[in-house]
């Protein structure tokens, strides 16, 4: 994770190891709160920092997911999908390439 990739201080600092409080997924802009005590490993998607206020960026899992299926013919990705995909859909370089 790099610095810029939150809004602010708290937030990085509360995705760190020690803490681990908050998940971000750079091929979607996700940031989520991680729920500790659900067994299942569940996350509450944020849509505001939970430390400064700022809105964070919408979401853009619904684009990946349909870039994905007309590119790759994936209607889910799961691990084995997962591997097959090029580096750039794992991260956040298929939506700077695309001005998103």
């Amino acid at each position: 994770m790099k610095k810029e990739d939150f809004c602010c201080i708290g937030m990085f600092v509360n995705s760190g190891a020690k803490t681990k409080l908050i998940r971000y997924s750079p091929h979607s802009k996700d940031y989520m709160f991680i729920l500790h005590d659900d067994p299942d490993g569940d996350y509450l998607e944020l849509d505001y920092c939970p430390w400064c206020g700022t809105k964070l960026p919408d979401s853009l899992d619904e684009k990946w997911c349909k870039i994905v299926k007309e590119k790759f013919g994936y209607d889910n990705v799961f691990a084995e999908e997962w591997a097959k995909l090029p580096e750039e859909f794992k991260t956040d370089a298929w939506w700077k390439k695309r001005g998103l």
